[in-house]
């Protein structure tokens, strides 16, 4: 049974890619594909614009007929390197299966929709706080109104950026694809990301065996609060 999953998994994922990949080199034939499943794809020989995909987050929720999962992509006007350099980033989107899109452009803002996500901060106290917390942290125990756990990262990010919850934490299962389209979007919309010591993504590594922790909220009050809490 155990096999079954994980061969489901597999598959799954490799079938999303293909469909996401596909329509990416009909609209725009020169390009680099970073994706979760397969990493570095390059669409031919004068490929100038990077896209960084990931085809389905949230792939456990799918298996399971749980209707929370996402395909998520943001464009770069570079060619890929070992070093990705997040202010390179020019769009973003985040497709969910509820029917939610968000998206966001350098220097545009961010939207739901077509709402534009607002900039205005929050000063949430973290006794107050609804957050998104993974894996459950027993420093925070007791000291958060409430936590929430989706099972879809990219989802979770973009509900910060419009204010559904108030704090996302991650201590550190995240690859470079379940970031960089939110990061964007938390970004336009005027929240903070960065990771749990503090440092923001200035720039990410290519290779998607490297894993980052992850704190985003649009409070700077919050989030001083957190990174004090954590200690890290």
């Amino acid at each position: 049974m155990q096999y079954f999953k994980v061969r489901s998994i597999v598959n799954i994922d490799s079938f999303a890619e293909k469909f996401a990949v596909d329509i990416i080199r009909e609209v725009y034939p020169s390009a680099y594909v970073v994706s979760e499943e397969s990493g570095l794809i390059k669409l031919n020989d004068k490929a100038d614009i990077t896209f960084f995909l990931d085809p389905l987050n949230g792939t456990g929720n799918f298996i399971r007929g749980i209707p929370i999962f996402a395909v998520s992509v943001a464009c770069a006007l570079t060619k890929p390197s070992p070093s990705i350099t997040l202010k390179n980033l020019k769009a973003s989107a985040v497709a969910t299966s509820f029917g939610m899109v968000f998206s966001s452009s350098q220097g545009k803002g961010a939207f739901l929709g077509d709402r534009e996500l607002t900039h205005k901060h929050s000063d949430v106290e973290l006794s107050d706080a609804l957050i998104r917390l993974s894996p459950f942290e027993g420093k925070l125990q007791g000291k958060v109104n409430h936590v929430r756990l989706l099972g879809a990262s990219c989802i979770e990010l973009c509900f910060v950026a419009a204010g559904f919850l108030d704090a996302f934490i991650d201590y550190g299962t995240l690859k470079l694809t379940d970031i960089v389209a939110p990061y964007l979007i938390v970004k336009e919309a005027g929240g903070i990301m960065s990771d749990i010591y503090g440092n923001d993504f200035t720039t990410l590594h290519l290779t998607q065996s490297r894993l980052y922790s992850v704190v985003a909220t649009k409070s700077t009050k919050l989030y001083k609060q957190l990174l004090r809490e954590l200690g890290c």
